[in-house]
């Protein structure tokens, strides 16, 4: 079974989160805040990051990525297409209007879309779902039916924030329905900011 770990970042408290298999040397990130701690852990466990998964394109939830590339130049980022234009746009990325302004210098990017399907490991892959509304590169990322990570489209007990200049509120309903629907099919939500959460309604036994 994968293994989780949480980051909280600096900045706005946001989660960046490493997906890893004790017997791999491989290891993935969904979204890049601080990455000092991470790096240390990654030499303590001798892994390396192969891949990146972003949620949305929003500063603080990839912030991190250009310090992560100088230590693994070869990384994979995966986003929605929307997602691939915020990186590459500080306006877009919100990253303008904080202190210090963000574009990824990496060239390996890899967009996603709906249902898309990515493998991590033997017998293990993660599935992009795209769901729009706290951002137009709104992604949440389902890993077998172990883990859930939903970014801010879905924060548990919090109304998902719809009020960004590239918001979809018009889209926001559907993906929460769609996203409230799954749920019951991980046993582990990953939000993109607050703490995870042990689904009590898990229904599904198969790991």
């Amino acid at each position: 079974m994968i293994k989780v770990k949480r980051y909280v970042n600096k900045i706005l408290n946001s989660n960046s989160y490493l997906i890893y298999l004790n017997n791999s040397s491989e290891a993935y990130m969904v979204d890049c805040g601080d990455v000092d701690g991470l790096k240390n852990d990654l030499t303590l466990m001798n892994k390396k990051i192969k891949s990146v998964f972003i949620t949305h394109s929003h500063y603080d939830h990839i912030y991190g990525l250009n310090n992560l590339l100088t230590s693994f130049p070869d990384i994979i980022v995966y986003a929605s297409n929307y997602g691939i234009e915020g990186l590459k746009s500080d306006k877009k990325n919100l990253s303008k209007y904080h202190e210090d302004s963000f574009i990824y210098n990496g060239t390996n990017i890899i967009a996603l879309n709906n249902e898309d399907k990515v493998k991590l490991y033997d017998s293990c892959y993660l599935t992009a779902h795209y769901t729009p509304g706290h951002d137009v590169s709104s992604m949440i990322f389902s890993v077998n039916n172990h883990a859930l990570f939903t970014g801010d489209s879905f924060i548990p007990n919090i109304k998902t924030v719809t009020q960004f200049p590239l918001s979809c509120k018009e889209k926001e309903k559907e993906s929460s329905i769609f996203i409230r629907n799954i749920i019951k099919d991980y046993r582990t939500i990953f939000p993109g900011h607050n703490e995870e959460l042990n689904n009590k309604n898990y229904q599904n036994n198969l790991i």
